[in-house]
């Protein structure tokens, strides 16, 4: 209904007439065999007796002006005639038409200027009154005929259209000009369980939700005003007392003036569609938090949230089997008690614990109606009920390959089996909530793949260093074994020389702690450790790793210069994570200096601090005089197994972009104005 009403025509009801009604008439459907003689001589009989109780009313009255104006002797035929007309009026032609013959002979018989028992026909007086009363007769029973068939007509064809309304789908009903409420269909008073007194007037506010009230007297008031028609999505409160979602479409009746004199409006219900349009707007904000890398435990959470919004009193729980496929650990359940939830967090899967526990081990959907007499439940029984706890529907999140990742559960507080629209639910989101946990599952193993990889670039570029490293700790370990000769020296003569020993002890102690450096360096440079996060200091890292690598750039001829801001703000990251990036940087500084000459190799390593809207982020940046790259080279020197060298991987600049980009910064290059280049990447300060 998106246009105005209009009143209906003579040809519109006679069609509606026709469609309604076929052509045989009521009597038609009706009839038939047996039973159809039986009505039909019933149907006889009682016309008959009808006719002969009119033509009796007929004598009567006919009988008794006879006698007055015998007495009075007066002739008066159009006396005669309105009893004629009289019985004509109950539309039985043949009871008006014995009655006109009647009249007719009491006319002629008895008050005629001769009376007598002859009938006189050939006097043209007594031939044209029996021929006006059987015309009158035959005009007026027809007339009223005509017009007790459109009554009857138009009665049926309402009784038709009320049938019609009332088993439409939908709540419909009719409006005043003033906003009163004048009809309503059946549906719509089943619907609300009013009566249509309740109904009338301004009932409306009864059944429509309070928060909608304003809306719909606004859309209401600007139609009006308008004279447009307008549609509005509204709760509509059923005779149990809840509340469901309609879309309410009216449209404007005119007269012929084009006035507004009625408002017809049809309620739809769209309460699954409302569901289904809320249900894909979450889905929709799941893979978005998928797709930005939110934790797992807020999908999860996230997910239990939407399906309890969409399904009032159920509890969503997640439970996550662990890396042993023995035992159920806790994923989310926002609304179910801390106390259960730890209760059964790590339980043990098997054939006859509870739902969730039985789900997983036979990798299909368990549903427990009522969790006091179902025997699966028996050794959490106490525990489940003790919680209100009363019905649990579990079913196995399934990987890519059939293997179970966990369950997807529903808890009732009364004992129930899940509504249809409870199992769609179940339906669409386990599959969603398997891809987030296989997803966080392929990213675990991915990072874990990452962080081997940068281990053995760690463990490749220290192969690198070996002889500067070696190098490193021989100088300190030689100067141990000098000293320490020296010092038995002095203790062997007869006057020990102790302030010398004291001086070579404290020189053996400075050695020892760096080689000892040097060595915790490399250790931690090839350590398995998973990635921590704490604060660190860049500039210390600047300092540890131009030590280490130091004696390699100035065994190559480079020059080493610095330039770092002071109280630079400390970064959140892993210290061996950023030592590394700064490794790959200073190595590749390096390597694209080789055809450089000796004169011009440089490379220098300087930071900054730059405040932003979100804070201040530090940046750190490695300058060489190298090759420097070209337009074709930039756009790709970040991808894996690229590389410009003859003999490289190509994972550096790869493996360094994705840990500085997990530290939430950036990596980027860019060429210098006369030759070489400069990588930089920032980090967000510790807020």
């Amino acid at each position: 209904m998106t246009g105005e009403a209009s009143y209906p025509t003579k040809v519109g009801v006679d069609a509606c007439h026709r469609g309604y009604y076929p052509t045989g008439g009521m009597d038609t459907l009706a009839s038939g065999g047996a039973s159809g003689a039986v009505n039909r001589d019933g149907i006889v009989t009682h016309r008959f007796w009808r006719t002969a109780a009119r033509c009796g009313a007929g004598f009567a009255v006919l009988a008794a002006l006879t006698a007055v104006l015998y007495r009075l002797t007066l002739r008066f035929a159009l006396l005669y005639l309105l009893v004629v007309v009289f019985v004509s009026l109950t539309g039985d032609f043949v009871a008006s038409a014995i009655v006109s013959v009647a009249a007719w002979l009491c006319l002629a018989y008895f008050l005629s200027p001769q009376p007598g028992p002859q009938l006189v026909l050939d006097n043209p007086l007594n031939v044209v009154a029996v021929l006006a009363f059987l015309a009158t007769a035959l005009v007026v029973t027809s007339l009223v005929s005509r017009r007790r068939a459109s009554f009857q007509e138009t009665a049926a064809l309402r009784d038709q259209l009320s049938l019609v309304i009332d088993t439409i789908p939908a709540l419909t009903g009719v409006t005043l000009p003033s906003g009163a409420i004048e009809l309503v269909n059946r549906r719509w008073l089943d619907y609300t369980g009013l009566s249509l007194a309740e109904a009338q007037g301004s009932g409306w506010r009864r059944w429509v939700h309070p928060d909608d009230h304003e809306l719909v007297a606004g859309k209401s008031r600007a139609a009006q005003a308008a004279g447009e028609p307008f549609e509005v999505e509204v709760r509509q409160q059923r005779t149990d007392g809840v509340y469901r979602w309609f879309l309410l479409r009216v449209v404007p009746l005119r007269n012929e003036r084009g006035e507004v004199v009625r408002w017809y409006g049809v309620s739809t219900d769209i309460e699954d569609r409302k569901r289904a349009e809320a249900l894909l707007a979450g889905e929709k904000r799941l893979l978005e938090m998928m797709a930005g890398g939110d934790a797992l435990a807020a999908v999860l959470d996230a997910l239990c949230r939407l399906v309890e919004e969409q399904s009032a009193g159920v509890l969503c729980s997640i439970l996550l089997l662990d890396a042993e496929g023995r035992h159920l650990r806790h994923g989310a359940a926002p609304s179910l008690p801390r106390s259960y939830t730890e209760a059964i967090d790590g339980a043990a899967i098997g054939p006859s614990v509870g739902s969730c526990g039985t789900a997983a081990y036979l990798g299909k959907p368990v549903i427990v109606t009522d969790i006091a007499t179902d025997a699966r439940w028996a050794d959490y029984r106490e525990l489940a009920l003790a919680h209100s706890l009363r019905a649990c529907w579990s079913t196995p999140m399934l990987s890519s390959e059939g293997k179970v990742l966990g369950t997807f559960a529903l808890y009732s507080r009364e004992p129930r089996g899940p509504h249809d629209h409870e199992q769609d639910i179940v339906e669409r989101i386990t599959p969603l909530a398997a891809v987030a946990v296989e997803r966080t599952h392929a990213a675990e193993a991915l990072r874990q793949a990452q962080a081997e990889l940068a281990r053995v670039t760690r463990v490749t570029t220290l192969g690198e260093l070996a002889a500067s490293i070696a190098h490193e700790v021989n100088q300190p370990l030689a100067a141990i074994v000098a000293d320490a000769s020296a010092c038995l020296q002095w203790l062997a003569a007869d006057r020990p020389d102790l302030d010398n020993v004291r001086e070579a002890l404290t020189a053996v102690v400075k050695d020892s702690e760096r080689a000892a450096e040097v060595i915790g360096r490399i250790r931690g440079l090839l350590s398995r450790a998973p990635a921590s996060r704490e604060p660190c200091d860049l500039g210390a890292v600047v300092h540890e790793m131009l030590s280490l690598v130091g004696p390699e750039l100035r065994r190559l001829g480079i020059a080493v210069q610095t330039t770092l801001a002071p109280d630079l703000p400390l970064v959140i990251g892993d210290r061996i994570q950023l030592q590394q990036v700064l490794l790959n940087l200073l190595m590749n500084a390096a390597e694209a200096m080789r055809e450089t000459p000796p004169e011009q190799r440089r490379v220098v390593v300087h930071s900054t601090v730059e405040h932003r809207g979100d804070g201040a982020w530090v940046i750190l940046a490695v300058e060489d005089a190298g090759i420097g790259f070209g337009e074709l080279d930039a756009a790709r020197l970040f991808e894996a197994f690229y590389t410009t060298k003859p003999n490289g991987l190509g994972m550096g600049l790869f493996i360094s972009r994705s840990i500085v980009e997990r530290h939430e910064g950036h990596l980027w290059g860019t060429a210098n104005p006369d030759h070489g280049a400069t990588f930089h990447f920032d980090l967000p300060g510790m807020r």
